[in-house]
């Protein structure tokens, strides 16, 4: 036998022991019989070819002996241990079933479930049936992976959306089935609504058309000042904004109708009632009582469910088809349609009564001291139908 021949044999057998000791096929160091005589062959020591085929047909009978005791496979089949001096035979199973571990002591096995065979970068496994993974394949950017409801594959949606995001940011629908950012703007803008089909927008001054419901359940509308000293308003103003309606609360949560020098002044929170522009005002009193252009009292009882008429600017010119009444230094007047003034609670300077009429058309003026006029008669004939009497209170 050649050097190299010797060579290639020692290293034959030398793979063949060591499989053999991996796979568990050599016998205890105790165990007699064609076991007992491979395990004293020299490794070091100088082999002939007669060497060789004798202890590789000793290797043999060990296999046989002391081996699988697995005479017979079928092509899948896997070795395992399945116990700690026994091998046995795991079947192969269909195709896509993977091994997977029994637990500790406990015999590998073939999983129920499959598996696919290939993938694609993108695909996300799923079950696609009961005990059946398959690849869904990816879809363009910005899709998101959602539910086809109970026992359906999930799906990837028809809608995308953005992929990152800022603080303050609205998610919208910029186009059909795509979802965009909007920006976030400075403090205090409003996002309205750009029409149908067209994005929304922020927007420093909105405008606000049809009809606003405000639910009676209980709740409130509040519009707060940040400080105690600021005042909120509601005002609809005109596009001149010169007129408007409105409610401040600058003034006690009065409602304004008209013009910027307030036409009309609601003050609920006043007492009595004002309705009008300071100074020329509608004031109604808890006693039934409307004062007009002003609220004093008078100085003894006030009365109730009257009306009390203070001195103002006095009408000139007709009227047609009216009458007006009206005060000048505490006296009634009244002026016909006709522009003639006649005073309904006269007096002159005396506190005599006096007929006093003025045709603000002409100028001209009448006036009749009627009190004195009637007393000189009276006495003048002896008659007796003037009299002069002080009214004394009702008894209690």
């Amino acid at each position: 036998m050649t050097r190299e021949k010797g060579r290639i044999m020692r290293a034959t057998l030398s793979l063949l022991v060591c499989l053999a000791l991996v796979f568990g096929v050599v016998a205890p160091a105790s165990a007699a019989g064609s076991c007992s005589a491979f395990r004293t062959w020299d490794v070091g020591s100088s082999l002939t070819s007669a060497d060789l085929n004798s202890s590789f047909s000793t290797l043999v009978t060990c296999i046989n002996d002391y081996g699988t005791g697995i005479t017979s496979y079928t092509v899948g089949d896997m070795i395992y241990a399945s116990g700690t001096t026994a091998l046995s035979r795991l079947t192969a199973v269909a195709a896509g079933s993977y091994l997977r571990s029994g637990g500790v002591t406990t015999a590998p096995l073939w999983s129920t479930a499959t598996l696919p065979n290939t993938a694609v970068v993108g695909d996300v496994l799923y079950a696609s049936a009961t005990n059946v993974y398959s690849n869904l394949a990816d879809v363009a950017a910005g899709s998101y992976l959602r539910s086809g409801g109970v026992t359906t594959a999930p799906v990837w949606s028809t809608t995308t959306l953005p992929n990152s995001a800022t603080t303050g940011d609205l998610l919208h629908a910029s186009a059909t089935n795509v979802y965009t950012n909007l920006a976030a703007v400075a403090t205090g803008r409003v996002l309205t609504s750009a029409g149908a089909s067209t994005a929304p927008a922020w927007s420093a001054t909105p405008t606000l058309t049809g009809q606003v419901t405000l639910s009676s359940d209980g709740n409130n509308l509040l519009l707060q000042p940040t400080t105690a000293t600021s005042f909120g308003s509601i005002r609809f103003i005109n596009t001149g904004g010169t007129n408007y309606v409105g409610i401040d609360s600058s003034t006690g949560g009065n409602i304004l109708l008209g013009s910027t020098a307030y036409a009309m002044v609601i003050r609920p929170a006043a007492v009595p009632l004002q309705i009008g522009r300071a100074g020329v005002e509608f004031n109604f009193d808890t006693t039934g009582s409307l004062q007009i252009a002003g609220t004093a009292a008078r100085a003894g009882t006030a009365g109730t469910n009257r009306l009390d008429i203070f001195d103002g600017t006095a009408p000139t010119g007709t009227l047609a088809n009216g009458i007006s009444l009206y005060s000048t230094a505490g006296e009634l007047k009244v002026m016909d349609a006709g522009g003639v003034a006649s005073t309904l609670s006269p007096h002159d300077d005396e506190n005599f009564w006096v007929f006093d009429s003025v045709d603000t058309t002409t100028g001209n003026r009448l006036h009749i001291e009627v009190e004195k006029l009637l007393r000189f008669v009276n006495d003048y004939f002896g008659l007796d139908f003037v009299k002069g009497y002080m009214a004394r209170p009702k008894k209690p």
